[in-house]
């Protein structure tokens, strides 16, 4: 696909393009209007953030409004187009990032608008009218929007990058180290997490492909846990990571590192062969069909049916799928683009410009796409207890979206606290609620029992409120009626752990312990803390390891000479807790130590202690002993007041571990100790003197 310029820029003045241009004022006045009649009833105040001139070849062809706190709306510059062709309540617009199949339906707008530039063609009418309504009204008009429309149905901000990619292949160039997901799994994905649906696929597939291999699906033996997915994750999710590398085997999808496609028709197959759907699923292509295209797509969505959809460039073959799940009026359809949220919004997918060249995309959709409820059980409620252990989730009442709720009594309890992961407090968020008012309740208690307090209990069809507990562990119980005509509920729930460290930490004291902060818990992914050593007057000072359990080559400690700035050592990896990583020891008695953990994998982290060594530092020793040198390197000598008789000398670690030790059977001043074979670090000495024993410190470095 020919890829057109595109310039953005902060407008600051009137803006200039081809005939019939719009002033900034009216830009902004269209904008506000038509965001204002169309924008949810549970919108927030707003205002406009920025008005971003969309140019190509030196001509404004549209103007983009952003607007706080989030939402845009896409203005054509010239009135000979159709007024708004794009619009959104959830992304802003921007220039960065774009997802392709978003950056498409843009690109065949612009292609239209320079087709009405270089040619005379004039308004049709209801162009002409649509302009003259939003001209017309008074700024911030409260005039809303009455016409027929279906909101977004999926409510999932999937995206085809890391972490959704972890079960594709592997690619170092690739984000988090393995290709993309891709568009086609993203797109079939959502629609499936929709439904909830299949619970275990069907059948078998594999292909080869370069250099990756062999990639295979064992769908019949797959179980595809829902509960265990959510609407947007930023960390390893296996459940959804696994369902979307499923999906592109069942479509043979071609996967990349910068980005993966399906050159076929297989989307519709894959549905009913792999996945349980209807028999029905098919594709039908909008150059072709006799149906009205209109009327598809509000058909299936009036019975809140999203549709995979795609645009297929022409004449080139570029693809780009993603859900079509909402409308409001005529020919402006709510698009899902699999891309984290970004620029999901409405667009109008009928021509801007009246006769002359079609320049819209060769569009398909995949119709009659459900869930099979012939040769399968659908949807399928169960009333036993669940208990979810996973960090992040989801619950529903079990009867799907479409039909109404049958469950009489059902009950989670939702606890992800395990030895690895400590957790504070549990979220719930909802995004689909509609109970029989009076009839059936969800009770949601802050505590493993309904013994414990109550969270909320709610009724009827008014989203409840986020809500977020005290305590680890939260208990739902739903109660409803044998027979329903309501739909059900839908949520999410999400996890907060412990912050264990973060910032820097600076410590003071001679001597103390110091670790990753978790405890008997695993540490964090994303983790960047800093720890400053620096005790006052200390000539040096030393840190010794416990325990050490990081994943290899990932996450990392790194020891620096606070002073000098010199790396001293670096530890990443698992060492044996009686072989911890060698004491470090910093000459000019500071330092700074840094421990940073990638996205993935983590374990049980690191403990150790820090020793100072001062001038004159004086220990129980020196009032009868003499070492030097201290810190030493190889040898220590020790020589001790005429009076007394050592028999035994030990050296200890810092665990407890004797690693010298010698037996006297003479009094020989001075005694010689070789420390050179010994780690770098502080020591226990330990010196029997018939029935009197003397301890102190000494430094080998």
């Amino acid at each position: 696909m020919k890829r057109l310029s595109l310039l953005f820029t902060v407008l600051i003045c009137s803006l200039y393009g081809f005939a019939q241009i719009l002033s900034l004022k009216q830009v902004q006045k269209v904008a506000q209007t038509w965001f204002q009649q169309r924008l949810p009833s549970d919108f927030p105040e707003f205002s406009i953030k920025e008005t971003l001139p969309v140019i190509n070849e030196g001509d404004t062809l549209f103007y983009a409004v952003n607007f706080y706190p989030k939402g845009f709306v896409m203005i054509s510059a010239s009135k000979k187009l159709h007024p708004i062709p794009a619009y959104s309540f959830e992304s802003w617009y921007t220039s960065e990032n774009q997802p392709e199949n978003a950056k498409a339906w843009i690109e065949q707008y612009i292609h239209q608008a320079v087709y009405a530039h270089r040619t005379s063609s004039i308004p049709n009418q209801e162009a002409a009218r649509q302009w003259e309504r939003l001209l017309d009204l008074e700024q911030g008009s409260k005039i809303k929007f009455s016409g027929k429309s279906v909101e977004p149905l999926t409510c999932a901000d999937w995206n085809q990058d890391w972490p959704y990619n972890e079960m594709c292949p592997v690619d170092p160039a690739g984000p988090g180290g393995h290709c993309y997901a891709g568009c086609v799994s993203t797109a079939i994905g959502l629609i499936m997490y929709y439904y909830r649906w299949p619970d275990t696929g069907v059948g078998y597939y594999s292909y080869t492909q370069s250099p990756y291999g062999l990639l295979e699906a064992d769908f019949g033996n797959t179980h595809y846990a829902w509960e265990k997915m959510t609407n947007s994750i930023n960390e390893s999710d296996s459940a959804i990571a696994q369902l979307l590398y499923h999906i592109g085997v069942s479509c043979d999808l071609v996967y990349g590192p910068y980005g993966s496609g399906m050159y076929n028709h297989k989307a519709a197959n894959a549905f009913r062969t792999h996945f349980k759907y209807s028999p029905e699923t098919q594709y039908v292509y909008r150059d072709s069909t006799t149906m009205d295209w209109d009327s598809l797509l509000t058909t299936h969505l009036d019975r809140k049916m999203p549709l995979y959809y795609a645009g297929w460039s022409v004449p080139d073959i570029n693809g780009h799928a993603f859900v079509c799940d909402g409308y409001q009026g005529t020919g402006y359809y709510h698009f899902n683009f699999g891309w984290g949220g970004s620029f999901n919004g409405y667009y109008y997918t009928n021509n801007l410009t009246p006769g002359g060249s079609n320049f819209n995309l060769a569009q398909e959709i995949i119709i009659n796409c459900h869930p099979d409820t012939v040769d399968y059980i659908y949807p399928n409620p169960s009333n036993e207890p669940e208990n979810l252990t996973f960090r992040m989730g989801s619950i529903d009442d079990g009867s799907g979206p479409r039909y109404p709720h049958a469950v009489m009594s059902k009950q989670w309890l939702i606890s992800p606290q395990n030895q690895i992961d400590s957790i504070s407090s549990i979220t719930i968020n909802f995004h689909r609620f509609d109970l029989d008012p009076g009839q059936a309740f969800l009770y949601i208690y802050d505590g493993p029992t309904s013994n414990d307090s109550l969270l909320g209990s709610f009724s009827g069809n008014v989203l409840p409120p986020s809500l977020t507990s005290s305590s680890n562990q939260v208990y739902i119980e739903f109660l409803s009626p044998p027979q329903s005509s309501h739909d059900g509920f839908f949520a999410t729930y999400s996890s907060t752990q412990p912050i264990w460290c973060s910032g820097t930490t600076t410590y003071t004291e001679p001597y103390g312990t110091i670790s990753d902060g978790s405890g008997k818990f695993w540490y964090r992914n994303r983790s960047i803390c800093l720890y400053k050593i620096i005790p006052p007057n200390a000539q040096q000072v030393a840190i010794y390891f416990t325990k050490f359990l990081t994943e290899a080559d990932h996450d990392k400690v790194k020891i620096f000479d606070y002073s000098s700035g010199q790396l001293l050592a670096e530890y990443s990896g698992h060492y044996d807790p009686n072989s911890p990583p060698p004491p470090v020891l910093s000459p000019s008695g500071k330092m700074y130590i840094t421990f940073n953990s990638n996205n993935t994998i983590r374990d049980d982290g690191w403990e150790g202690y820090y020793e100072s060594y001062f001038v004159g530092q004086k220990d129980e020793l020196e009032h009868h002993v003499r070492i030097f040198p201290n810190p030493a390197q190889n040898i220590i000598w020790i020589e001790l007041l005429a009076e007394l008789h050592p028999t035994r000398l030990t050296i200890l670690n810092a665990i407890g571990q004797i690693v010298s030790e010698l037996i006297l059977t003479n009094n020989e001043q001075p005694i010689e100790i070789s420390v050179k074979n010994l780690q770098n670090g502080f020591y226990i000495l330990n010196i029997q003197c018939d029935d009197q024993q003397f301890t102190g410190k000494i430094l080998k470095y």
